[in-house]
C-alpha cells in the first residue's frame, strides 16, 4: 500500500493480524504482537504501522473495541461486547456461552464475522477461493455470450452458481438446463457420458433406459489405494475447473478441459427416452447435498457425517444449523440427439 507517497507491505500471521511492515526493498519499518485475545502488548505497536485493521484483519475502533461487522469485540475482556444470535451447537458447552471468541481458544481460532464458531479455520480457505472465483468472474472473464452461444466461461459460471445457490439455500430447489446451455453443452461430453453410452450400447439401446453413475467406486482394491487415485482424479478435476475459469475450453469439441467434474461432479442417473422420428430424449439428473459435497474421493464416506472433536454433533449439523445448505439444489440437464442405428426417414402415417 502506499501511504503519502511511501510505498509498504503488510505482513499478517496465521490469524490474519497485521504484525509486521516493510518498505519496498524489504527493510523492518515497523512491528505490532498481540496478546493471544487481541490487546496490543506493552511498548507496541513499533515503528510503522499504517493501517488500522489490525489483530485478525479487523478494524479498530473507539473505546478499545474491533469491529467484526456483526458484533462488537473487547479483546481486553476476551469477550464479544453482545450476544451472538443463536447457540450453534447446543450440545457443546462452549458454545452456550453467546459472548465467547473463537470457541474460546483464540490461539487457533479466529471469529471473522462475529458469528463464526471454532470451524472457521476451515472456512477461511473456502472463503479465499470463493473471492478468487468472485474476482475472475467479475474483473477477468468476458460478457455472457447470446442464447444458444457456447461458451465455456458461462459454462463454469452457472456451475459455481448452483453451488453457490445450494449453500445459501435460494430458490428454487429444482434447475432445468437445456441444450441451449453452455453447462448442458459441457455435459453432453463429460467422462460420464462416454460411460453411460457403453454401457447403454452393451445393454441393445433399449427404451427407455436408466443408468447411475457411480464415478467414484471405479476402481476396486484396498482403500487407501482408492482414496489415493480418487484424490488425483479430484486434484485434476479442480486444476481443469480454474483453466475454464481462465478462458481454456472445455470437454466440448472446442477444447479438452472438463468444467463439469471439478463442480458438478459424478452425474447421478442418466435416463433415454423415446423422442420419435428416429431421435431420443436424455436427461441427466444430479444433487448437490452434503453428501455429494464431501464425499472422500474413492469411498463412500463423508466428511459431513464426522463428528466435530469434543461434541456429539456432525460437522452436517453444523453447518446446517448455520443456515448453509439445508436441502439439497437438484438439477435435471435434457438435450435430444439421433437414436443409435435408427433411420432418418419419416414412418408412414407421420
Amino acid at each position: 500500500m502506499r501511504v503519502g507517497g511511501a510505498l509498504y507491505f503488510l505482513h499478517g500471521d496465521h490469524l490474519g493480524s497485521a504484525t509486521l511492515t516493510t518498505d519496498g526493498g524489504g527493510n523492518w519499518v515497523g512491528e505490532a504482537r498481540y496478546t493471544p485475545y487481541g490487546e496490543m502488548r506493552r511498548d507496541y505497536p513499533r515503528g510503522v504501522l499504517p493501517i488500522d485493521r489490525i489483530y485478525t484483519g479487523q478494524r479498530a475502533e473507539a473505546f478499545g473495541l474491533y469491529d467484526y461487522q456483526a458484533r462488537y469485540y473487547s479483546p481486553g475482556l476476551g469477550r464479544f461486547v453482545s450476544a451472538d444470535t443463536i447457540v450453534p451447537s447446543p450440545r457443546k458447552p462452549q458454545t452456550l456461552n453467546r459472548y465467547a471468541y473463537g470457541g474460546n481458544n483464540p490461539i487457533l481460532y479466529n471469529d471473522p464475522d462475529g458469528r463464526c464458531g471454532p470451524l472457521c479455520g476451515t472456512f477461511l480457505l473456502v472463503g479465499t477461493l470463493a473471492a478468487l472465483t468472485i474476482a475472475l468472474d467479475e474483473y477477468i472473464l468476458e460478457p455472457v455470450p447470446g442464447p444458444g452461444e457456447y461458451n465455456a466461461r458461462e459454462s463454469y459460471r452457472q456451475a459455481v452458481g448452483l453451488v453457490r445457490d445450494w449453500l445459501y439455500n435460494i430458490e428454487p430447489r429444482e434447475r432445468s438446463f437445456g441444450p441451449e446451455s453452455p453447462l448442458t453443452q459441457d455435459i453432453m461430453h463429460d467422462p460420464g457420458m462416454i460411460a453411460f453410452r457403453q454401457k447403454w450400447a452393451e445393454a441393445g439401446y433399449p427404451l427407455p433406459w436408466s443408468w447411475e453413475h457411480k464415478r467414484d467406486e471405479r476402481e476396486k482394491g484396498p482403500m487407501a489405494i482408492r482414496v489415493v487415485r480418487g484424490m488425483g482424479a479430484y486434484a485434476v478435476e479442480n486444476a481443469q475447473l480454474l483453466l475454464t475459469a481462465i478462458g481454456m475450453e472445455s470437454d466440448a469439441p472446442a477444447g479438452p478441459i472438463d468444467a463439469v467434474g471439478g463442480i458438478i461432479g459424478s452425474l447421478d442417473r442418466i435416463s433415454v427416452y423415446p423422442a420419435g422420428r428416429g431421435m431420443v430424449k436424455i436427461e441427466v439428473r444430479n444433487e448437490m447435498n452434503w453428501e455429494s459435497g464431501s464425499r472422500i474421493p474413492g469411498t463412500n464416506r463423508f466428511i459431513a457425517d464426522w463428528r466435530i472433536p469434543g461434541t456429539d454433533i456432525t460437522v452436517r449439523e453444523y453447518l446446517e444449523a448455520w443456515g448453509w445448505g439445508k436441502t439439497p439444489l437438484g438439477q435435471t440437464f435434457y438435450w435430444w440427439e439421433p437414436l443409435p442405428g435408427a433411420s432418418w426417414r419419416m414412418r408412414p402415417g407421420r
